[in-house]
């Protein structure tokens, strides 16, 4: 149980060829209803927007963790976090576990991290996920010296390379704020992430504000925005800086998870699995010499599990076993899922988080999601929705319900069945510097 079979959906072609360079951006807390090219008012990700128009952009992509460490253990191992065995903040992969990096490295590729700082709010800083990386750099001073360092690195390695830039200036507690801001935000940002014990209540008086004050959280979420804003510019500098050779480089964008800003008095991201935290954006370019015929869209649901086979599929590298990710190459003409068409290719995506405290055994939600479809708390009690969509002088907005639908109800139950694992890994016991990096992040 836990695991799904590695499958190629498509054949890629079998004639020899040199493997391709992978360039992966993942983008620290940003959700996908606050990207242009997802459909957002907001002209905030320009440089998004151009990538997306040389790739394909997955509509319902999914994060399967929901914080950055357990989404990029998820994103490079392409195994769920109770299987990998980060699942709470300050959780160490479990040394079983083999990595992307790793694999791509015994198979001659030079490999790399860049990020901007060290802490809760990066990865490879302590938790293993920097294992088969030749470089790990997470000490800069500004996101320009990174993004230098980067585009060093590029140019003097030794090729094929992967490299992972990690831009987290969406990361609370955003931009900012004016002078004139809402007293209720700026308490919150001095004393949440202010010098301190950051146990401040103004956390959850601002969330509980936002429930019910769509002037205050229009407020909030233009400073996020900003963050977005800044994270975009930084894509653009990157991509101008490393100039790789879209011909021959395959590059992925997505982002490790979102951030709720207000929605149910929800603020943040770790604590949440909801749809605000876990629907990311997940761009792919695919050099026309590998797949000349993806699509520009794809609507059927994916999930970050899914890039690790995807990149070792056209590296032409043997896959890694057992794995709860798939190929997305060949899923354009996959339609969502509903309870009715599993034999398509259609599938939910699971998405898994601790509710526990740190250091204590790990108390497992999961959520088993599609476009329409949530079920929370797969293994207790159950929280069953249905996405309603409204539409008002020409604007639309969403919001979920609970459901009555017993056929759909029973195919999410047994997908969660016969795919989700449910033995978590042991608790592990956190260092004080450990508590006190993820009190200064808003963690604790």
């Amino acid at each position: 149980m836990g695991y799904g079979l590695y499958l190629y959906v498509r054949a890629l072609p079998e004639a020899p060829r040199d493997p391709p360079d992978i360039l992966m951006f993942t983008l620290c807390s940003i959700r996908a209803d606050h990207v242009h090219a997802y459909g957002y008012a907001n002209e905030t990700t320009p440089n998004i927007d151009a990538l997306a128009a040389s790739s394909t952009r997955y509509v319902n992509a999914y994060s399967a963790g929901t914080f950055t460490g357990s989404s990029h253990a998820a994103l490079l191992t392409g195994l769920l976090p109770a299987t990998n065995g980060v699942l709470s903040p300050g959780d160490k992969l479990l040394p079983t576990v083999r990595t992307l990096p790793e694999i791509l490295h015994d198979f001659g590729y030079s490999t790399a991290a860049f990020m901007g700082a060290r802490g809760p709010a990066v990865f490879g800083d302590g938790d293993g996920l920097e294992r088969g990386f030749d470089s790990m750099n997470n000490v800069f001073p500004n996101p320009t010296a990174m993004v230098a360092g980067a585009a060093k690195w590029w140019k003097e390695a030794k090729h094929p390379a992967f490299m992972v830039v990690h831009i987290r200036d969406a990361h609370a507690p955003y931009a900012t704020p004016p002078p004139t801001a809402d007293a209720r935000i700026r308490a919150w940002r001095n004393d949440a992430f202010g010098p301190g014990t950051h146990a401040s209540p103004t956390t959850s008086l601002l969330a509980d504000a936002l429930r019910d004050d769509p002037t205050l959280k229009n407020e909030l979420s233009a400073l996020y925005d900003q963050g977005v804003q800044a994270a975009d510019a930084n894509v653009g500098r990157a991509l101008k800086a490393i100039n790789p050779d879209m011909q021959h480089t395959v590059i992925v964008l997505a982002a490790d998870h979102g951030e709720a800003l207000g929605e149910d008095g929800h603020l943040g991201h770790h604590r949440y699995n909801d749809p605000a935290v876990v629907h990311v954006p997940l761009l792919v370019h695919y050099p026309k010499d590998l797949v000349d015929d993806e699509p520009d869209v794809v609507q059927t649901e994916v999930s970050l599990l899914d890039v690790p086979p995807t990149l070792l599929a056209l590296a032409q590298v043997p896959p890694l076993g057992l794995q709860d990710g798939r190929s997305l190459v060949g899923l354009g003409e996959v339609p969502l899922w509903t309870a009715h068409n599993a034999d398509t290719g259609a599938r939910p995506a699971l998405v898994q988080m601790s509710h526990s405290t740190f250091g204590t055994q790990p108390r497992i939600s999961t959520v088993v999601t599609t476009q329409d479809w949530r079920l929370t708390n797969a293994g207790g009690a159950p929280l069953f929705q249905h996405r309603v969509v409204e539409r008002n002088a020409g604007t639309e907005s969403e919001r979920w319900e609970p459901a009555d639908d017993p056929n759909t109800l029973t195919a999410l139950l047994k997908y969660y069945t016969e795919h989700a694992p449910i033995a978590p890994p042991a608790a592990q016991k956190l260092s004080p510097e450990t508590v006190n990096a993820l009190r200064k992040a808003g963690y604790w």
